[in-house]
């Protein structure tokens, strides 16, 4: 059974595998790509240039792939809120297809497994996140490892181990 999390802050005693976490929709219009590329200095014109990029043999202009990675991993910050301490890995991540200009995707998360140090004030949580197109396309996928604090340092559930 998944349990569905709505608002942080989101400590990590309240937290357990198969969780799933309510993140907005990741958009991904002309203004954040054009100002992505000018942020990064990423000026390829398959992401900024209708005409070149349809010649390209993706038919349309694609987001940059970090983008909407970025985009999704800040939402997980801020669903988390003031329980999060900060990211500590990008385990993996994959670009399965284009994102194109413009979309707005579905973002999934998923908590995988928890680690609880005995009686510390952090424990490290793995997140799994997707991001979905319009027609149910899964586009990107990856997993994350966060720090995240405990509400209560002293106070450990009785499945500690995130088991």
């Amino acid at each position: 059974m998944r349990t569905k999390i709505e608002a942080g802050p989101l400590w990590v005693e309240h937290l357990r595998p198969g969780m799933q976490i309510t993140l907005p929709r990741t958009a991904c219009g002309e203004n954040r790509v054009a100002a992505y590329a000018d942020l990064v200095g990423a000026q390829h014109p398959v992401h900024l240039d209708d005409d070149f990029a349809k010649a390209s043999g993706f038919g349309g202009r694609i987001v940059h792939g970090p983008l909407p990675l970025g985009v999704s991993l800040a939402a997980l910050g801020e669903a988390f809120g003031p329980a999060l301490v900060s990211l500590l890995e990008v385990k993996s991540w994959s670009f399965i297809a284009p994102v194109f200009v413009p979309s707005d995707l579905r973002t999934e998360a998923h908590v995988l497994r928890i680690e609880r140090s005995g009686g510390g004030a952090t424990g490290t949580v793995e997140v799994e996140v997707r991001l979905i197109g319009d027609d149910g396309t899964l586009l990107q996928r990856g997993e994350v490892r966060l720090l995240v604090r405990r509400q209560s340092p002293g106070l450990l559930p009785s499945d500690s181990r995130g088991r």
